[in-house]
C-alpha cells in the first residue's frame, strides 16, 4: 500500500519528505502551493495541512478518496 500511495502523491506533483519521526507516517508537500499532506497508511488516515496551517482531516481513506483529496 506505501508504494502505490507514493506513486498517486509524485504523479500528482506531491514531493515525498522521505523518512518521518513517526515511522507509520508518510508525508509530501505539494510542489506549487506548499500544503503539506501526512498519510497513514495502516488507518488510512489523511491530515492536509495547508500554507496557513489550517488541517483538514480525513478518516478511513480509499485510494481513490486520496487522489481527490490531492488533487
Amino acid at each position: 500500500m506505501r508504494e502505490e500511495i507514493k506513486e498517486l502523491c509524485e504523479a500528482l506533483g506531491w514531493i515525498d519528505l522521505g523518512p518521518q519521526k513517526n515511522i507509520y507516517m508518510m508525508s509530501f508537500r505539494e510542489e506549487e502551493t506548499g500544503r503539506r499532506v501526512n498519510i497513514y497508511p495502516t488507518a488510512m488516515t489523511v491530515t492536509v495541512e495547508d500554507i496557513n496551517h489550517i488541517q483538514r482531516h480525513y478518516h478511513d481513506v480509499t485510494l481513490e478518496k486520496l487522489e481527490e483529496i490531492l488533487a
